[in-house]
C-alpha cells in the first residue's frame, strides 16, 4: 500500500511538472508581448535621430503631419526633449494636432504639456512658450523660478510634477498613445496664433 501511494504521488508530480511546463511555454510569448509593450519598448535609436529630425522637419514645411508625427512620436514618447519641443512647435507653427485631438482647447493643452515635457534650452520653442504662457501664473512658484532663472530647464517638468501640475511622464504618454491609437495627425489650417 505504501508503495502504492509512493507511485501515485510520483506520478502526480511528474503530471503537475508536465502540465505547468506547457502552461509556461505557452504563456512566455504572451508575457514577453506584455513586458514589451509595458516599458515602452520603441524602435526610436539614438543614432537615427539626427537624421529622423531632417525628415521631420522637411515633413512639417511640407505639411505632411500624419508622416511627421509617426516619425516624432516614437521619439517623444521616450523623453527626448528636442523630439517634444519640435511636437509643440509643430502644433503652434503648422498646426499638427495629437491624432484624435480636434478642438482648440485640447490642442492647446497639448501644446502646453509637450512645450513642459520639452523644456531643455533658453533657444527652444518650449521655452519661449512657457516662459510667456499666461505670465507663468498658474504654476507654483518653485516652478516659476525653476523657468525664470533657467538654470536647469530639464528639471523644470519633474518640479511641475512633483507639484501635481503635470501628469507623469508615463501617464502622459499613455493618454495620448490611446488618443492616438489607429488615428493620424492632420495639419489644421487654424493654427493656434
Amino acid at each position: 500500500m505504501l508503495v502504492s501511494r509512493q507511485t501515485d504521488y510520483a506520478s502526480s508530480i511528474k503530471a503537475v511538472k508536465r502540465r505547468n511546463g506547457l502552461i509556461f511555454v505557452r504563456a512566455l510569448p504572451l508575457c514577453l508581448a506584455c513586458i514589451y509593450l509595458f516599458l515602452g519598448v520603441s524602435n526610436a535609436r539614438a543614432d537615427d535621430w539626427p537624421s529622423d529630425r531632417q525628415k521631420i522637419e522637411t515633413l512639417l514645411a511640407g505639411r505632411d503631419c500624419a508622416s511627421a508625427w509617426k516619425t516624432l512620436w516614437p521619439w517623444a514618447r521616450t523623453g527626448n526633449k528636442d523630439a517634444l519641443n519640435m511636437i509643440a512647435d509643430g502644433m503652434f507653427v503648422h498646426g499638427m494636432a495629437v491624432p484624435g485631438i480636434s478642438d482648440a482647447i485640447s490642442r492647446l493643452r497639448y501644446v502646453n504639456l509637450f512645450s513642459i515635457y520639452g523644456l531643455q534650452s533658453k533657444r527652444s520653442f518650449a521655452y519661449k512658450w512657457v516662459s510667456n504662457m499666461y505670465e507663468i501664473k498658474y504654476f507654483t512658484p518653485s516652478f516659476q523660478t525653476c523657468v525664470k532663472e533657467a538654470k536647469t530647464l530639464s528639471k523644470c517638468a519633474q518640479i511641475a510634477i512633483d507639484d501635481r501640475v503635470l501628469p507623469e511622464f508615463k501617464q502622459f504618454v499613455r493618454e495620448v498613445d490611446f488618443l492616438s491609437e489607429g488615428k493620424n495627425s492632420k495639419c489644421s489650417l487654424q493654427e493656434l496664433r
